[in-house]
C-alpha cells in the first residue's frame, strides 16, 4: 500500500501507466548511476593498488594506506558514493601470515 502512493504522484488513488513508467525509469537511472560510481571507485583503487603493487602481484599495506591517504579529498568522497569503507587504518592491521602484504582481493 506505501508503495502505491510512492507512486500516485497526483494523489488521485490511482497509478496510471505514466507515473509508474516514470517510477521505473527514475529506479533504473539511480542503478545506473551507482553501477558506474562504483565501477570508478574499482578502477581509482585498482590504479592505487598497482602503484604499489610488486612482481608477486600484492602490495605493501603501510604503502598502500599512505597512497590512500594522500589522494586528494574528491577520492574518499567517491569511496563513499559507492559503499565502500575509508578506513584505512584498517590495512595497518596484522594479517594471518604477518608479511604485511595485500593481494587485490584482500584489499578490495
Amino acid at each position: 500500500m506505501r508503495r502505491h502512493r510512492q507512486l500516485d504522484t497526483n494523489k488521485d488513488g490511482r497509478v496510471n501507466w505514466e507515473e509508474f513508467w516514470s517510477h521505473l525509469k527514475q529506479v533504473a537511472t539511480e542503478q545506473v548511476e551507482n553501477t558506474a560510481v562504483e565501477e570508478k571507485a574499482e578502477a581509482r583503487l585498482r590504479n592505487v593498488f598497482k602503484s604499489n603493487d610488486s612482481t608477486d602481484n600484492s602490495a605493501n599495506k603501510e604503502e598502500l594506506a599512505t597512497t590512500l591517504c594522500a589522494e586528494k579529498e574528491g577520492f574518499k568522497t567517491l569511496l563513499v558514493e559507492a559503499g565502500l569503507n575509508t578506513h584505512f587504518e584498517v590495512l595497518e592491521q596484522p594479517d594471518g601470515d604477518s608479511d604485511k602484504r595485500a593481494t587485490w582481493d584482500d584489499f578490495y
